[in-house]
């Protein structure tokens, strides 16, 4: 009888050790339904500004983009983006939407539409940190841009979309 009570005492040590340091991967996550689509919405404003290229290749101009925001599950963020284009016909839009906790969300541009609110920019959600980790997603940014200089200017827009996380 003692050694039973000694190995159902060891297992249950044994299962509880191994149960609590198991660290749960991407597929655990997604296998478990736990990740939701949800609407996102927000709305922004700030300055972009043309730069030295730090991040651009190729004789790309860089624009450094900042902002803050609110939105639905970032609440309050700081926008940070580069834009590396050559003025004309192409252009590249990377960077994060940093919630008021530290959270953040990684943002690239993937594409431009039009459709019945207006001209957009279609921005791709991969990953970030924290409750972003493993989000996915897309948001449309319809956006009013004015230059108040030659190599600057600010911007406003309001963004419609949905992230999974």
């Amino acid at each position: 009888m003692r050694t039973k009570l000694i190995l159902s005492v060891f297992a249950l040590v044994a299962i509880g050790f191994f149960g609590c340091n198991v660290e749960e991967t991407e597929e655990g996550i997604f296998e478990r339904g736990v990740q939701v689509e949800r609407p996102w919405k927000s709305k922004a404003s700030g300055t972009f500004q043309m730069v030295e290229p730090t991040v651009c290749t190729g004789g790309l101009v860089q624009f450094d983009i900042s902002g803050t925001g609110n939105g639905t599950h970032l609440g309050k963020f700081e926008v940070d983006l580069t834009n590396c284009t050559n003025l004309s016909d192409y252009f590249s839009i990377s960077g994060t939407a940093t919630a008021a906790n530290g959270d953040y969300v990684n943002l690239m541009s993937i594409g431009l539409g039009e459709d019945d609110l207006g001209p957009h920019t279609i921005f791709m959600c991969d990953g970030g940190s924290g409750r972003f980790e493993f989000a996915t997603g897309t948001v449309r940014l319809y956006e009013v841009i004015e230059f108040t200089s030659p190599t600057g200017g600010v911007f406003s827009n309001r963004g419609i979309g949905t992230i999974t996380y």
